[in-house]
């Protein structure tokens, strides 16, 4: 249910390597969808809230309603960037957990590594538990990329992943790493919904330690700045830092988006 062993040993020493981050515990998970929802069914009951950002990706309003709770929408416009000066008048007594993504889907967003700080600091001065999505930390295009568990390991639990750096979304091969009673939390939960993730692409991964698919990252980036650069003049674009994303306002003369479509 955990995860294969020497899958687990390589993840902790990646995460060593690049965050400089030694976790409590690590689970393998069915993909980081898996692992959000494993942790939301883990951090929340009915009626709780958590704070994340506006735009999102979709799972992460739909899995509070799986948990019977509702988020609390940070406004990230124009910037697209979480800015935790901004999270205060969202808090509550019902407040569970800050939910982190850098880069951002749907928007490309990443955060510098100030404000990935102050976003420690606010979730260390409330006694937040921080949920970071990191399954684009490879396509960082303009600055390398800082995982909040760098600034706060106590009380993140990062969400990692191979389906988009490897190209493989389908074989569902995701981790999570941190405190130790969460972690075992969500293996409690796994072993009754997912139980396990695919154990031959656990054991294929567990070979690819020192591969580094720079190809894929680049080419990323190569069409990033093209479809920055023929579509500036048209729509108002934020250039997004990372992942795969742009996200184009639509132009003046249009009711709304589905008009626009």
């Amino acid at each position: 249910t955990t995860g294969l062993p020497e899958l687990i040993a390589l993840v902790r020493r990646t995460l060593k390597k690049t965050r400089h981050y030694e976790p409590e515990a690590v689970l393998i998970t069915s993909g980081v969808s898996g692992g959000l929802t494993l942790a939301f069914l883990a951090l929340l009951d009915p009626g709780d809230e958590y704070l994340a950002a506006d735009p999102y990706f979709v799972s992460y309003k739909q899995l509070g309603v799986l948990a019977g709770a509702r988020p609390r929408w940070s406004d990230t416009y124009p910037t697209f960037r979480l800015k935790a000066d901004r999270l205060p008048r969202l808090l509550s007594r019902r407040t569970r957990f800050l939910l982190v993504g850098s880069p951002a889907n749907p928007t490309g967003a990443t955060a510098t590594q100030a404000e990935i700080r102050d976003l420690a600091d606010f979730a260390r001065a409330h006694d937040l538990p921080v949920v970071s999505d990191e399954i684009y930390d490879a396509f960082c295009f303009d600055r390398p990329h800082r995982s909040i568990a760098s600034f706060y390991p106590e009380g993140t639990l990062l969400l990692g992943g191979f389906s988009k750096t490897w190209g493989i979304p389908g074989w569902r091969v995701g981790y999570a790493a941190g405190p130790k009673p969460l972690i075992e939390a969500m293996a409690r939960i796994q072993q009754y919904t997912f139980v396990c993730a695919p154990a031959p692409f656990q054991a294929a991964l567990a070979e690819c330690e020192g591969e580094e698919p720079l190809h894929a990252i680049t080419s990323y980036r190569k069409r990033r700045d093209l479809l920055c650069h023929v579509l500036h003049d048209t729509y108002r674009i934020v250039k997004p830092g990372g992942a795969f994303y742009l996200f184009p306002e639509v132009p003046a003369g249009f009711k709304d988006a589905d008009a626009f479509t």
